[in-house]
Order: structure tokens, then sequence, then C-alpha cells
């Protein structure tokens, strides 16, 4: 007897506008699979076939193609790409094969100590690196089957049933219909499909937390990267791209990003030297035959390899010189993409829903788009849209990369002193790391942190709001010896640490410190990170 899965589907916005996709799902026998699963892959647009394998299901008007997705236990998930086409309502048949893969699952009492190295390689391999890790838990780890292959030396994993992932950070149940993992601990590579559930939250404080780590997730990610090509806006959004035509070196000791400029080692471009409109397919293309570097702006990183520029990077790899995507930001044919570092290290740990958009974001129709530009049959094959999805790749540097970027970069990275003497030092404590930095801030008498809805301000109370003409109080920020009293990016740094980062922080009062001079008038907060 098959088991069933039943689940609430909670739609993430509503939409004023949408195309209605109706239909049924059925056995290749043409009987119904009741309570089947059909949803639009990586979003949280989605809804549950009645007893008779009937399904309807609304789109947002805004996304012109989806990949719809009808799964259920045992059975083998089925994909369509759906159009928006002028009919109002569209109607789609799945017919799903059985799998047998309930009758062949045989349960391992003993959890042995190799076992659970696997399963630390499988859980850290599937949720990346990322503030949010911790908060990001595999609810069903009895579905997970894990095994060793000692010639490729990776961990392979196959599941029963979808994975259910629950991430508290961000507000998020994932349901990930895994087809394949393979992981060496180092490199991951892992295909399937998934759908997002709302988790209601408990109450106001912890909506507005989740609220402020999906917008923090949102502003740092691929996605909005993309999104911000088709805009013409990187700079404005916080990304800075280069193409490198040299990079072994760049692993081997710290450097100046503006050196490697002058070297004609790395040039910094526009959205507009990479990215293209396609007017045949209707996409977006991102082309380049040279390795892209993305900095990321509103990411600090003391520990930069880049001395002047103190900010996560990411590597992009497009072996094929190009991928394509559309005005969502949804990638259609990764075409063999590799992303490093940053991006590289992120998982569902950091996984927001496609359908997911940022309360400051434009309305589509306002936003200044890349011009249409024709592209060169010889540059591009033309037979990229007709291509699918086969891989989602978090890999992050390859192991002689790795060992040697680790080894040889960490003992050279210097201590900087602070010039100042703390007025206040917050003690911090092993269950401090669930809060976030602008809590601890809280505890310091005479600081005011307020939230007000988009952002945080910060200011010492009866501080004169007028030293520098500007208006703004916020104080200055010496991070491992780096100063700036530029507020936009003292809000953004503290923002994007994790508790876990810092050793040690605290504050010097306003007037109190003669190191700085007028910059440091406003007060200044010292955080000193973990090395």
């Amino acid at each position: 007897m098959k088991q069933l899965l039943i689940f609430l589907f909670i739609p993430f916005f509503s939409f004023t506008q949408t195309w209605m996709i109706k239909g049924k799902v059925m056995e290749n026998a043409h009987t119904p699979v009741p309570f089947a699963s059909v949803y639009v892959n990586n979003t949280s647009i989605a809804t549950t076939a009645d007893a008779q394998g009937n399904y309807t299901l609304k789109i947002p008007f805004r996304f012109k193609k989806v990949e719809l997705v009808a799964s259920f236990i045992g059975y083998k998930s089925v994909k369509k790409i759906i159009e928006r086409t002028n009919t109002q309502n569209q109607s789609y048949l799945f017919l799903l094969t059985s799998t047998n893969i309930l009758s062949e699952v045989r349960v391992k009492a003993k959890m042995d100590k190799e076992w659970k190295k696997r399963w630390q390689i499988f859980a850290d391999g599937l949720k990346g690196e990322s503030p949010f890790t911790k908060n990001c838990l595999i609810l069903n780890p009895e579905a997970v089957r894990l095994s060793y292959d000692d010639i490729r030396k990776q961990v392979i994993a196959t599941a029963t049933e979808p994975i259910i992932l629950q991430n508290s950070a961000l507000g998020f149940k994932i349901m990930f219909h895994m087809e394949a993992f393979q992981s060496d601990g180092e490199k991951t590579f892992f295909a399937g499909n998934k759908f997002f559930q709302e988790i209601p939250p408990e109450d106001e404080k912890i909506q507005k937390r989740q609220q402020r780590n999906r917008e923090l997730a949102y502003r740092n990610s691929f996605r909005n990267f993309l999104v911000s090509l088709t805009q013409n806006q990187t700079k404005e959004n916080g990304f800075e791209l280069y193409t490198a035509r040299r990079v072994s070196e760049v692993f081997l000791h710290r450097i100046l990003l503006s050196q490697e400029i002058l070297d004609g080692n790395f040039k910094e471009i526009s959205a507009q030297d990479i990215c293209f409109w396609n007017p045949e397919t209707e996409q977006y293309i991102l082309h380049s035959d040279r390795m892209l570097f993305i900095f990321a702006l509103h990411r600090f990183d003391a520990k930069s390899v880049f001395v002047d520029r103190p900010y996560k990077y990411s590597r992009l790899v497009l072996p094929n010189g190009y991928l394509s995507f559309n005005e969502n930001g949804w990638i259609s044919a990764p075409n063999g993409m590799t992303m490093y570092d940053f991006w590289g290290q992120e998982g569902f740990a950091n996984l927001l829903p496609n359908d997911y958009i940022p309360a400051d974001a434009p309305p589509v129709d306002s936003l200044t788009t890349l011009q249409p530009i024709a592209l060169k049959s010889q540059a591009l094959p033309m037979n990229f849209a007709t291509q699918q999805i086969q891989w989602s790749i978090r890999q992050s540097m390859t192991a002689a990369q790795g060992a040697s970027y680790q080894r040889k970069i960490s003992p050279q990275l210097e201590e900087k002193q602070t010039l100042v003497n703390l007025d206040y030092e917050v003690k911090i404590e092993e269950r401090d790391n669930a809060y976030t930095v602008f809590e601890l801030l809280r505890r310091i008498p005479g600081l005011k942190v307020v939230f007000g809805g988009t952002g945080y301000s910060i200011a010492f109370l009866g501080n004169n709001t007028n030293v520098d003409g500007s208006g703004d109080s916020t104080p200055a920020l010496e991070i491992d010896g780096q100063f700036s009293d530029n507020s936009q990016f003292v809000i953004e740094t503290l923002s994007s640490l994790s508790v876990r980062q810092i050793k040690r922080i605290g504050v010097v009062k306003y007037g109190n410190s003669s190191a700085y001079g007028a910059r440091g008038s406003k007060g200044i907060i010292v955080i000193q990170t973990v090395k």
C-alpha cells in the first residue's frame, strides 16, 4: 500500500493577474493518482490534486514560461515546460510511472561512525555555508540512503521520498524531490525538483526577522545578480564585475586588485559587456569566454584575498561560453556553469523561492532593461532554449586550490590592532549565536538601535546629528582595524555579519576618541572578527 503525503499549500504571494493551468495526474494505466503534488519548480506556487487526480494552478501573469512538475511518492516525477498563451485556461495531462521504490526500502537500525561521517558530508553539501545554516534542518533523515564510492571517493545519496528541509531563519519548508547527489566533501553536485511552503510565523517579531533575513539572502544572491544584469543596475544593486585573464596567482598571497588591473590581469566590466537579449527566444544571455569575478559590495569580508576590496566575491566559469535566463533571474540553460567561493558555498540554507519578490522591488514594467541585441549565429548555438536543466551545481574550490588557499593565505592575514580604547564591550556567549549583531548592540547603554521596517538605524542618545552637516547620526565602524564612517556601509556590514564571526564587539562613545578626529565624533562601533 502506497503512503500518502498531503500538504497544505499556502501561496507566498497574492497576484491580481494570473493565468491558469489545469489538468489531470494519471498512471500510465490511465488510473488517477490522487493527491499528487503539482508545482512550478523552485517556487512556492503549488497545489495538490484531488481524489480523481484533477488539479488547477494559478500562475502570476509576470511569468511567461514555467517548469511544471507533478510528483508523488513511489512515482517518477514528470516535468513540462509550459508557456503562457492567449488561451485563458491551459490543460495538461501528466502520466506518472511507478518506480516501486517503496517495496525496496530497508531501514538500517545501526547508525555507526562511518554513517555519521557520510551524513555530515551530505548535510553540509545540501545546506551549504551560510549564516542561516544552523537554522536549516532536515526533518526526515530516515528517507535518505547513503553509500560510498571507493573509486571516486564520493558520498552518493538517494531518497525514498521528498527530503523536507525547514529553514526557520527564512520561514520556509522546502520539499526537495532529489534525483541525484554526490559529494567528496569539497565538490557537491545535486539534482532534483523542489517547491517551497511558507511557515506561518509565531509572532510579529519573528515575522520581521524572517523578512529581514529574506531581503538579505536575496540581496546577495546569484538570482539578484542576474536580475540586476537585465536592469543594467549591477553597481546600484551592490555588484562589481571583472573579467580575469590570469587567476592562478591570486590564491598564493594577498594582493591589490588595483595593481592586478594595472597589470592587465583584471578588467572591470559592465552589464552591457556580458549580458545580451535574444529576441528569438525571449531569453537573456550571460556570455563570457573568461572567468568572471563578481564582488558583493554588501558583504564585508576582512579575510578577502584582495586588500583593497574587503568583500565577498564569487568566481563564475562558463565552460560553453554562456548561460541563458529570463527577466526574473530563472536559469533556463546553465550550460555547465560552475560557481566558486561565495556563491559556490551556498546551498539550501540560503535558498528562496524563485517567485520571491523583495519589498522594495520596482514594478517590472518600470525597469530599465538592456536594449535588445540580436546575437550573431556563429557566437552561440541557437538551440540553447531547448536544453534542459540537469544539474544544480554547488562547487566550492577544487581540492588542490582549496588546501593551498587556506594554508597559504591564513598565516599572512595580519590582525590589525584597534587605534581606540573601548568605553563598553559586549560579552559574547554561546547562546548569542542565535541572535543578530544588532541585538548585541542593543545591550550597549546609550546606544539606540531601531528597526524601521526597511532597515536599521543606530545612534547614541543625545548625539549631535549635525556634526558633519548630513543629519545622519550613525556611528562609524572599525572592523579588524579598517575604518569607515559611511553610514550605508556601516549598516550593510553589520547586517552581513553573523555573531559566530565576531570575537569582540564594543563601542567608543562620541567625543571619546581622538584617533579618527571628526570622523569618529558620532561614536565608533569596534569589531574584531574570528580569524
